[in-house]
């Protein structure tokens, strides 16, 4: 270490830096991608089920792959795994055009995908535990990368066309996985002081807690999806496309930054209901939305809500896991939240919108999301949250 920086300066740097490398190569591709399939003469129902298929992947291999990376301490091996596949799969996903040529290569997509995030999200808030940092604050750089490349990209691909836009991003994946090296792995535990998986399932809080975030994340998964591709046919462009997804992601930064703030001074449901309120008055404002500005307005609030949300969930989630389990506990919410739900969803959702339009779909988003505030209000109600498994 450098003589003159703090013990935790190192740490927060690698941990920004993968975030902004990572999230800032996903707004290359990721919010385009619907809009992609549909421009290829998918319809509606084909891109639900190309998202189910990718979500049936990481709803087996999440939990593999992260529970692989616990019992081992190969957290930071598999990820750079991961982002390689990841890589090498995106230089030929745009050969097939057709929906049963795309299929294997979204299944591979899924594979190699499926586990970056839980791994990753696990390993950067022990570093924080261990310096004493903010995640928030770290991974609010994921969302201002993602935000500027997505704006950015957006004008671009409305420009040039969408012919490069995989190539390119796998390229620049590479810098994502230089960042990954600099990860602290955390030391390992040995097997015998393991406790038990079983053990995190006698949590009533964490149950819940994971209840309302599939919930919340089934609603951003339906609202999300054909986003993009409303936002195309209200008129908007890819540019537009771009932006909506962009400000979304720059709105998360403030919930992000401040959400250790907020918990400390709500507690952790009161600051997951304060989420949930600003992502319900986003969607429901989407929902009413009849124009592409309206649209992206909404999206903002959207966005506020799920910062907060995001953070303060994979927080709260890691408070009450023994460290050992730490990685497949977010893979389970990872394979829950983009898994099991949006593979029941997803079909449902492309029919929906063939049938009834996009409104119907935020409408629906809505509705998921004041169960979730249902839930965390009855848990906390029978008094789920008072006890946290670490303590």
């Amino acid at each position: 270490m450098k003589k003159g920086l703090s013990p935790a300066y190192r740490p927060a740097y690698r941990g920004a830096i993968f975030y902004t490398a990572f999230w800032g190569i996903m707004g290359v591709f990721e919010p385009f991608l619907n809009v992609y399939f549909s421009r290829l003469g998918f319809t509606g129902r084909e891109i639900g089920l190309i998202s189910a298929f990718f979500s049936l992947m990481v709803m087996i291999f999440a939990p593999t792959f992260s529970s692989l990376g616990d019992r081992n301490a190969w957290r930071v091996r598999i990820l750079k795994f991961a982002l390689v596949g990841v890589a090498v799969v995106l230089f030929f996903m745009n050969i097939p055009k057709t929906f049963r040529a795309l299929l294997p290569l979204v299944a591979l997509y899924g594979f190699f995908r499926s586990p970056i995030i839980s791994i990753a999200d696990s390993v950067v808030v022990r570093m924080c535990l261990r310096y004493d940092l903010n995640y928030g604050r770290l991974r609010q750089w994921g969302s201002l990368s993602f935000s500027v490349v997505a704006v950015a990209c957006g004008a671009l691909w409305d420009r040039v066309g969408m012919t490069a836009m995989f190539p390119i991003a796998g390229i620049v994946l590479v810098p994502g996985i230089l960042a990954a090296r600099g990860l602290e792995e955390g030391p390992k535990k040995e097997k015998q002081s393991q406790r038990p998986i079983r053990e995190i399932w006698q949590d009533n809080g964490l149950i819940a807690i994971l209840a309302a975030t599939f919930l919340v994340e089934a609603a951003m998964f339906v609202t999300g999806v054909f986003g993009g591709v409303y936002m195309d046919s209200l008129g908007g462009g890819l540019w537009m496309v771009g932006l909506f997804f962009g400000l979304s992601a720059l709105a998360e930064m403030p919930g992000m930054r401040y959400s250790e703030a907020l918990r400390f001074r709500l507690g952790g449901p009161g600051a997951l209901l304060f989420a949930y309120l600003l992502t319900a008055g986003g969607v429901v404002g989407q929902a009413l939305a009849a124009s592409p500005w309206i649209l992206l307005a909404s999206t903002v609030l959207r966005g506020a809500g799920f910062g907060l949300f995001f953070s303060a969930t994979v927080c709260l989630i890691d408070e009450r896991v023994p460290e050992e389990w730490s990685s497949t506990t977010q893979a389970i919410m990872q394979a829950g939240a983009w898994g099991l739900i949006p593979l029941i969803a997803a079909p449902l959702a492309g029919v929906v919108y063939d049938l009834a339009g996009g409104q119907a779909l935020f409408w629906s988003g809505s509705l998921l999301v004041g169960l979730a505030i249902l839930v965390i209000i009855f848990a906390s109600a029978r008094g789920y949250f008072k006890n946290v498994l670490q303590e």
